[in-house]
Parts: structure tokens; C-alpha cells; sequence
């Protein structure tokens, strides 16, 4: 993403939670569905700008200084200090919401097809 390139990777929930909708997954255990999703992005000029233009977006969202400022949020809660409107945002984002993350509940990405 970073780069500037589609990413295809691992149907796997911590993968699932870096890449969000900008990348393209395949079932880990599935050698055809990882070589299925190799060949959508090689052939299907659509998605790969699609991949490209959220993958663009998605990196925006991982800087060290919204990390900074999400742990910040997290002890607050931790320490039960009141919350800032910033503090409520950043812990409900789907960057940092692991519960759902690691469920697939707010996922959106893309599944490949074997």
C-alpha cells in the first residue's frame, strides 16, 4: 500500500485489520485461492486502481502521531480520566477497534474467489 502497489495477503484477522478494504484476500490454507487472487489483480485493471486508491487512503490513517495520540486515549480510559470528543473518536475508529477487528464484524475487505 505504501508503495504505491495492490496488496494481496492472508485472510488472517491482523491482516484483515492493517489492510481494511484496500486489500485483496485469499483463504491461507488454499494455494489455489492465493494464486486466484494473484491472477485477479494481474488481469482486472478495475480493481487494482481500486486497491490503489484505498490502499492510498489506508496508509494515511498510520502515523506516528495518531498512534501517539490513540495510546494517550487508551490510558486515559485505562486510568478512568475523563474522555476528550478526539479521545471517544480515536477509540472508535476502526484502526484501533480490536474487539471488531479481530471478529470480522466491521470488516469490508475484499475475499478472493477460488
Amino acid at each position: 500500500m505504501c508503495e504505491g502497489l495492490p496488496v494481496i495477503c492472508s485472510d488472517i484477522p491482523p491482516l484483515r485489520e492493517y489492510g481494511g478494504d484496500a486489500v485483496l484476500t485469499f483463504d491461507p490454507h488454499s494455494a489455489e485461492s492465493m494464486a486466484g487472487g494473484l491472477l485477479r489483480i494481474v488481469q482486472d485493471e478495475a480493481l487494482r486502481a481500486e486497491l490503489l486508491e484505498r490502499g492510498s487512503r489506508r496508509v494515511r490513517t498510520f502515523t506516528w502521531e495518531r498512534a501517539a495520540r490513540t495510546y494517550r486515549a487508551l490510558y486515559r480510559k485505562v486510568a478512568g480520566f475523563p474522555l476528550s470528543e478526539e479521545d471517544m473518536a480515536l477509540l472508535a475508529s476502526d484502526a484501533v477497534d480490536a474487539e471488531s477487528a479481530w471478529s470480522g464484524a466491521a470488516q469490508s475487505s475484499l475475499k478472493t474467489q477460488d
